[in-house]
């Protein structure tokens, strides 16, 4: 395998507020409790996509500056959910320009799975220069 790309990463951290207290005073019935959390934040983060839908969106905007240096806004975005994206995995943006209008940007990304190259949602979007 080789290895994983550099560069912009963005995380989404949750907290359960006093944790630390918490844990301690649980002791063993803290782990239970905290697998919970993590299930029910797995359950919401999936079943609305949003992440998905903004890891997608950064990375055509990503594209799109590569593609002629300048930022640029999201005026529409259509994903398409192909499978489940997995937490603690790491994943691979791809994206492109279809077509450049000069006005705005057609582009297409692809969100994978980094070590199978699984493709697990897709997006279409069009974007317009700020600057």
């Amino acid at each position: 395998m080789s290895e994983l790309p550099t560069g912009t990463i963005t995380f989404l951290f949750s907290d359960i507020e006093g944790s630390t207290r918490l844990a301690q005073a649980l002791d063993a019935a803290w782990p239970p409790l905290l697998e919970r959390h993590q299930e029910i934040a797995r359950a919401v983060w999936s079943a609305h996509g949003g992440i998905v839908a903004g890891y997608l969106d950064e990375v055509l905007a990503g594209a799109a500056v590569r593609h002629n240096g300048r930022i640029h806004v999201t005026g529409e975005l259509t994903v398409r959910y192909v499978k489940p994206v997995p937490l603690d995995t790491p994943l691979l943006g791809r994206g492109r320009v279809v077509q450049d209008h000069g006005k705005y940007l057609d582009l297409e990304g692809t969100l994978e799975d980094y070590r199978s190259r699984a493709v697990l949602a897709q997006a279409r979007g069009r974007f317009l220069p700020i600057s």
